[in-house]
């Protein structure tokens, strides 16, 4: 399946200049992920990344990311179609994706394939319900 780029969400502070991050934090089947910058003041500052109902979490080093992975620092892509979304879902769809509970909060489609890329670090993929930006660690959970 050809993966299909729906949706590009911007990224207020680059990936490209981090140097302690990501941290990655999964919890209650929520992924908080944030990386460091330099704010305009020359003081480090961080950004955080927030993944809502998470399925899956996949992180390379950046060694063995494929061309795929790699994108633009200031952003991250989301796909509503993918070959490892499909992957993914198929097992969900037969564990739990019947349910009608699962129906109602939008069943499969409600799902992403997300993608962010540190350069010369890591890429990380996601597949969640959502996504969402942050300049400070209250709105993590």
């Amino acid at each position: 399946m050809t993966e299909v780029h729906n949706e590009v969400i911007s990224l207020s502070h680059g990936t490209n200049a981090t140097s302690a991050g990501p941290i990655i934090e999964y919890r209650a089947s929520d992924v908080s992920l944030r990386y460091d910058h330099q704010g305009e003041n020359g003081e480090i500052e961080w950004t955080f990344v927030i993944f809502r109902e998470v399925l899956a979490l996949e992180v390379y080093d950046n060694s063995v990311c494929s061309v795929a992975d790699i994108i633009h620092s200031d952003e991250i892509m989301s796909h509503a179609q993918s070959t490892w979304l499909s992957q993914v879902l198929e097992p969900w769809r037969q564990r739990v994706g019947w349910q009608e509970f699962q129906h109602k909060a939008g069943g499969e489609k409600r799902f992403k394939h997300y993608q962010i890329y540190f350069d010369d670090v890591c890429c990380v993929r996601v597949i969640a319900r959502s996504c969402a930006i942050s300049e400070t660690a209250h709105d993590t959970h």
